[in-house]
């Protein structure tokens, strides 16, 4: 399991038989360089292409060429190692104040 993967379980998602991430709505497909990401089955768009940014109206369905589909592994890693420590130290100071 590479170190984007990782980071997606421990923020909890699922791996799935065909190799997908999935947590409730959210689900993240590994291709080369980093991940496709769908939310409710809608495919989510990393950025807006250079050669695009500024222009407004842009839509991925019908101006496919004009977005950043990719998610890259490292954009991954940062978020999601970060996501799950702080979900942890949350966790912690929750129980904390519990007891």
């Amino acid at each position: 399991m590479d170190r984007a993967t990782k980071a997606l379980v421990s923020y909890g998602f699922t791996p799935e038989a065909d190799g997908a991430l999935t947590k409730k709505n959210d689900r993240y497909v590994p291709v080369t360089g980093g991940f496709l990401r769908f939310f409710n089955g809608a495919p989510m768009c990393f950025s807006i292409h250079p050669d695009w940014a500024g222009i407004g109206g842009l839509d991925p369905v019908s101006k496919p060429e004009c977005f950043e589909m990719v998610y890259p592994s490292s954009w991954v890693i940062q978020e999601y190692e970060a996501a799950a420590a702080n979900r942890a130290q949350w966790a912690a100071e929750a129980a904390a104040r519990k007891a």
